[in-house]
């Protein structure tokens, strides 16, 4: 089976399906240049936890409204959600195997002021 590129929205924190599709392609692009829609994997993102999925949301602020581009979406208020989503991933993932491994490579990851979103694909 030859296999062909593949463009993938972005997401902030990819699921199985979505690394998935990253591995098995012959190239990758990310969209950037279509508006932010919400709700979707561009700010959201599931870990599991004992009592099922857990959503976490990245808040963002659009400058446009509705139509605003991906790439003009800006990171909003970062260090409330980071330390939540850090507290988060802790909670619900020290015992799971490799977190000391994810955990340190996830905590790393800071934002210090208010910056694009899709600076956090290329800050990983």
């Amino acid at each position: 089976m030859e296999l062909s590129p593949v463009v993938l929205p972005f997401a902030c924190l990819p699921n199985v399906e979505y690394m998935s599709w990253m591995i098995h392609s012959a190239g990758l692009n990310i969209e950037v240049h279509e508006t932010f829609p919400r709700q979707t994997c561009r700010n959201r993102y599931a870990i599991l936890t004992a009592e099922g999925p857990f959503m976490l949301t990245i808040p963002v602020k659009r400058p446009g409204g509705n139509h605003t581009p991906f790439k003009e979406v800006l990171l909003d208020d970062p260090a409330k959600w980071v330390n939540n989503h850090w507290r988060q991933l802790n909670l619900h993932t020290t015992n799971h195997p490799f977190f000391s491994i994810t955990g340190m490579f996830l905590r790393r990851y800071s934002v210090s002021r208010l910056t694009p979103c899709l600076s956090l694909t290329f800050n990983f």
